[in-house]
């Protein structure tokens, strides 16, 4: 087994991603008939890591639902949960959730403007706050087709966004809350919600209006618990099927 060479990847990042190889190799080979992977000492001789090492990989396929450690028996395969795609519990980037099929995704990405009265009726309809002023409009299309629609609306005034608009609306909006609080992103509450297509988002996303539609309202919070800002996500019925794996 053979670990990437990325020097910039963490080594448990790295031993993560080449043991999670040698499951997809071993299932379809049929290896592991007990869907049991080998004892650690074997894994880090084959990966050539340190057993703390071997371990926090080990903790973050656990944590991915890939494996589970059962005392006595060892690190049992979970061969279900491998092909489940689109798992918005494990992936907070959603060209990354698009992306993991090995999708082209390509991003229409509008700047932060003045709230319009269409954008402000979307995210009070999610239950959203009703004193916000900008807001942003992302487009996500895989193959031509567009299939996610994000509306992101920022708790600041368009006068503190001069300073940090260029830099910051091209990354994560979790980074562009930071840079424009100063304060660190600490945690977003998702609330899964059914919604009826508006003419606005039925048109971005190609759909009758009025159409039924999976919407989810994320509520993004700092280090200090402050609700820095909101976002409101449409995915397409017929083009995505997202995903949660509940871990017991």
């Amino acid at each position: 087994m053979e670990l990437l060479s990325t020097a910039q990847i963490p080594l448990y990042i790295r031993a993560k991603q080449a043991l999670l190889a040698y499951i997809r190799d071993g299932l379809r080979t049929g290896a592991f008939s007990d869907n049991k992977l080998p004892a650690e000492e074997i894994l880090c001789q084959m990966l050539g890591v340190s057993r703390p090492t071997l371990r926090e990989a080990l903790m973050a396929l656990a944590r991915d639902g890939v494996i589970s450690k059962k005392h006595g028996t060892g690190n049992l395969i979970h061969r279900s949960t491998l092909d489940v795609r689109m798992r918005f519990d494990k992936f907070s980037d959603f060209r990354i959730l698009l992306e993991e099929d090995g999708a082209t995704v390509d991003l229409e990405s509008s700047p932060f403007l003045p709230a319009t009265e269409e954008a402000m009726r979307e995210l009070i309809a999610a239950g959203g706050g009703s004193a916000v002023c900008l807001f942003q409009e992302n487009l996500y299309i895989v193959d031509k087709t567009p299939v996610l629609l994000v509306y992101n609306y920022p708790h600041c005034s368009m006068s503190a966004l001069r300073d940090v608009n260029r830099d910051a609306s091209d990354g994560s909006f979790a980074s562009f809350l930071t840079a424009i609080s100063g304060e660190d992103s600490a945690h977003t509450i998702v609330r899964v919600q059914p919604a009826l297509a508006s003419d606005r988002v039925a048109d971005r996303l190609e759909l009758p209006a009025g159409m039924p539609l999976l919407r989810l309202k994320e509520e993004h919070y700092s280090v200090f618990d402050r609700l820095l800002g909101e976002s409101v996500v449409f995915f397409h019925p017929r083009r995505t099927a997202p995903a949660i794996l509940r871990k017991w």
